[in-house]
């Protein structure tokens, strides 16, 4: 449904960042894990050492800025913020992330939104930075504005309404 809708506006509802011509919000996405593709490839010196945080930041951050789209729970979503927070704070590393994220994925909580579970929100309305302006800062900007985009995500969010159901 979010396809059909987003094909008749210019700007996504959710996040606020102009939509291809005839695409989606999503299409951004696609295009932002391809930049960073291109970046492993020639610029794996630099990836190598940041590439496993600027990818968690990076797709956190879209996904926190498209609860609905996305399609997560609202557990999955406070998870994901308390995550992203937690490591922008010197809290935990990649590893303990990782392994936080494995032993909940084993479990009975679902990250997944079921039909018949409540939409989540943070309320509020257009977000400060979004994708493409990552998408912007091209091959060269890439890594610094991933890290200014989730700073902002944080700024924002700890200035909204808590995640809604």
């Amino acid at each position: 449904m979010e396809e059909k809708t987003n094909q008749l506006r210019e700007v996504c509802i959710e996040c606020g960042a102009h939509i291809p011509p005839g695409g989606e919000c999503r299409d951004h996405l696609d295009a932002l894990l391809a930049l960073e593709t291109q970046l492993a490839h020639e610029r794996a010196d630099v990836w190598d050492q940041v590439g496993a945080v600027t990818h968690f930041y990076a797709v956190g951050s879209y996904m926190l800025q498209h609860p609905e789209g996305m399609g997560g729970t609202v557990a999955a979503l406070d998870g994901l913020r308390t995550q992203l927070s937690r490591h922008l704070d010197g809290l935990d590393d990649m590893d303990a992330i990782a392994a936080r994220v494995r032993r909940e994925a084993n479990g009975a909580a679902r990250v997944t939104r079921r039909s018949s579970d409540p939409i989540p929100t943070w309320g509020g309305g257009a977000w400060p930075m979004a994708i493409t302006d990552v998408l912007a800062a091209g091959l060269d900007g890439y890594c610094d504005a991933v890290r200014s985009w989730i700073e902002s995500i944080r700024r924002e969010l700890d200035a909204r309404a808590p995640l809604q159901a």
